[in-house]
């Protein structure tokens, strides 16, 4: 994958979110995520719930670890196609080190750093042989 650059959003009066583009598809962001290592899931993909609930992520704040923080997913996970200002975001990036921690937290194993390589394409995490989690792709921003 080519290097990913942010840009800004279209609509100049928009001062929160950026824009980036992963695989051909725009996906807005804060404007305070950082270049780095993310989780490039893709419209109509499903994030574990459990994994919604350890970042703070559902739209329905009790179903969040921290309840007083509300993020902008239904209950059901699914990562849908947004108009923002006129712009749409097609997909959700996630931060990798939430990932890591979420796993650390669950199983005290930690994932090597040379096992995380760019444009590695998974649907799900095992262990022992055991499929734990569901996902899609991880890409490098």
């Amino acid at each position: 994958m080519d290097l990913i650059e942010f840009h800004p959003h279209p609509d100049s009066e928009v001062t929160k979110l950026k824009c980036a583009y992963v695989d051909g598809y725009n996906i807005i962001i804060g404007i305070d995520s950082k270049p780095g290592k993310y989780i490039y899931f893709p419209t109509s993909s499903t994030i574990n719930p459990q994994l919604l609930s350890f970042a703070n992520l559902y739209r329905h704040s009790e179903r969040n670890s921290n309840p007083e923080q509300a993020g902008m997913f239904e209950d059901n996970g699914r990562v849908k196609a947004i108009k923002l200002r006129g712009c749409i975001s097609e997909g959700f990036l996630l931060p990798v080190d939430i990932l890591c921690n979420w796993i650390v937290t669950n199983t005290n194993i930690e994932i090597p750093e040379v096992e995380l390589k760019p444009n590695l394409e998974f649907d799900s995490i095992e262990h022992n042989n055991k499929k734990i989690w569901k996902f899609y792709k991880w890409s490098w921003i």
